[in-house]
């Protein structure tokens, strides 16, 4: 499919303005264009953007007016961006975390202690007991 310059630079901008925010983030963008084989000629557009984390994320729209198929691909690239990155980042924190955290050792109660509990509880629950009779 044959895409006139001006569209292309249109569709340039516009990727650049969308993305300038994950600058850092993206090592690659690709963007491919073709007619559906409808009666319509409607246009997809596929735009595949590689992430310096090892992840592409892809978005695809169908619509008759290229620039309209690119708005709508790019409104939902950004948008699966934004999630891979924060899911990266928890995923970074929680590692970070996890090699953190300080060993805390953990003693288990003795039987005896866990009676004289249920004893003491015994007891407040009779005196309570004879104080509502009272």
């Amino acid at each position: 499919m044959q895409i006139p310059q001006g569209v292309r630079n249109g569709v340039k901008l516009r990727l650049r303005f969308a993305l300038s925010r994950f600058g850092e983030h993206i090592s690659r963008v690709t963007t491919r264009f073709w007619t559906t084989a409808t009666k319509m000629g409607h246009k997809r557009c596929l735009i595949e953007v590689e992430l310096k984390v090892p992840k592409i994320v892809k978005a695809e729209t169908v619509d008759a007016d290229v620039l309209a198929a690119v708005e709508r691909a790019v409104n939902r690239l950004t948008k699966s961006i934004v999630r891979e990155l924060t899911m990266n980042e928890t995923a970074r924190a929680s590692t970070a975390a996890a090699d953190c955290k300080p060993t805390v050792k953990v003693r288990k109660a003795s039987r005896q202690g866990s009676k004289e509990t249920k004893r003491i509880s015994r007891e407040d629950n009779s005196a309570a007991q004879s104080r509502r009779t009272r």
